[in-house]
């Protein structure tokens, strides 16, 4: 299978760097093989270096992406979180190390023919979603001596998995996809969407794909585009950066800023 469009070169999901924790949570991206880059944003590790005194907090920020995600100590501890409509904060333990998949929106529900719509705002055991790929990591527990091999393990994997499909996708889209990657969220949905297809079925077509609407996932990337600029105080305030991202004032932006964060702009320019 190949993508006509290039979703890397148009989006780069952030999430938040481990903050306030003095070198003892570690969180590295690792890149998938150049087969995937299209599918997979990265691979991830988030973990501990030395025992916390208290349990950890961690924040994910709403990227409009699916993640897989298990225990790197256990396997068998594997979940898949869907489509967020805003942050999520997760309290893990004092000692963790996790591994994680990141696709593209759009992207596991394409590889493995599941609504992503029934995923959508919560996670669910990797093992009643996708069986095959929960004993692929379960069985790579004692093949994989680092976090390399792991990757190693998963691109093996994942190339072979997609030059089996011969399923057809709707190009329809991931056209849409592209133009609202392309203008940065910001634009009119009934306009700008409307490539032959009737609103009731890109409704649908974003439901299975991204798990919710195509006007919830705009907002997302917009945020998330935003977030990629690291906006400080001044530009926020005196610069009035928000404008160049289409929110139509302060207030607007702060609230849904919150929502997809967890945090107003002001308490993460100053971690």
């Amino acid at each position: 299978m190949k993508l006509k469009y290039n979703i890397r070169s148009l989006y780069s999901p952030v999430q938040p760097a481990v903050m306030s924790t003095d070198g003892e949570v570690s969180y590295v991206e690792l890149p998938p093989d150049t087969q995937l880059q299209e599918f997979i944003y990265c691979y991830w590790n988030l973990k501990t270096t030395k025992r916390l005194d208290d349990i950890y907090n961690y924040r994910v920020v709403s990227d409009g992406c699916i993640d897989v995600i298990f225990n790197y100590i256990d396997h068998n501890e594997a979940y898949i979180m869907g489509y967020c409509n805003s942050f999520v904060k997760i309290g893990i333990d004092k000692e963790f190390n996790y591994f994680g998949i990141r696709f593209f929106p759009g992207i596991f529900p394409l590889l493995f023919n599941i609504d992503a719509s029934e995923l959508s705002n919560h996670y669910e055991h990797l093992n009643i979603v996708q069986p095959h790929l929960y004993n692929v990591i379960q069985q790579s527990e004692h093949k994989c001596l680092c976090l390399q091999d792991l990757c190693n393990e998963l691109n093996h994997y994942f190339i072979n998995h997609i030059n089996k499909i011969d399923k057809l996708f709707d190009n329809r889209f991931f056209c849409a996809l592209e133009t609202i990657l392309k203008n940065k969220g910001v634009i009119n949905i009934e306009k700008d969407l409307n490539d032959g297809i009737s609103s009731r079925h890109l409704q649908r077509l974003f439901n299975f794909y991204i798990g919710d609407t195509a006007k919830s996932f705009c907002r997302i990337v917009r945020f998330q585009n935003l977030l990629k600029a690291d906006p400080s105080i001044k530009s926020i305030k005196a610069e009035k950066l928000f404008y160049d991202f289409g929110y139509y004032d302060q207030t607007h932006f702060i609230k849904e800023f919150k929502l997809f964060y967890g945090k107003t702009p002001s308490k993460i320019t100053i971690e």
